[in-house]
């Protein structure tokens, strides 16, 4: 989802200036043109990749997010897709919305014409009833 990576980097972003506001060398690494929040993003996702964990504390991803710019290089920050989840609900703008309620009516009446065009399965025979003879 393309709304969690941005929010994603948008907290990164927030917490590195915070830290930057309280430390001036933190600061002029934080201003360094080399660098970027996309690929300061890009590296903490390669670095959770590799961890073959899937749940983190903020502290450990903000961590990496300072090692990212702590450091002159940090080698390859390629990465696989990968579904980003963060602790906060994501307000869908009412484009999202409608575009979701789009697809979901696509879905189920997709679903419904499959539904109908379905032969039925033929029914089984009954068995025959054997008559049976009686005494009286």
């Amino acid at each position: 989802m393309e709304r969690a990576t941005e929010l994603f980097k948008e907290r990164i972003r927030k917490h590195l200036e915070s830290l930057a506001e309280e430390d001036p060398a933190f600061a002029a690494k934080l201003a360094n043109p080399a660098k970027s929040i996309g690929e300061c993003a890009d590296y903490v996702i390669s670095w959770v990749e590799k961890q073959k964990r899937c749940g983190f504390a903020d502290d450990e991803i903000y961590g990496q997010a300072v090692h990212y710019y702590d450091e002159e290089t940090v080698g390859d920050v390629s990465h696989s897709k990968c579904r980003i989840v963060i602790n906060e609900a994501v307000e869908l703008t009412d484009e999202e919305k409608a575009e979701a309620k789009r697809q979901a009516m696509e879905r189920m009446i997709a679903d419904e014409k499959a539904r109908m065009q379905r032969k039925p399965s033929p029914k089984k025979p009954a068995a025959e009833e054997v008559a049976q003879p009686t005494l009286f």
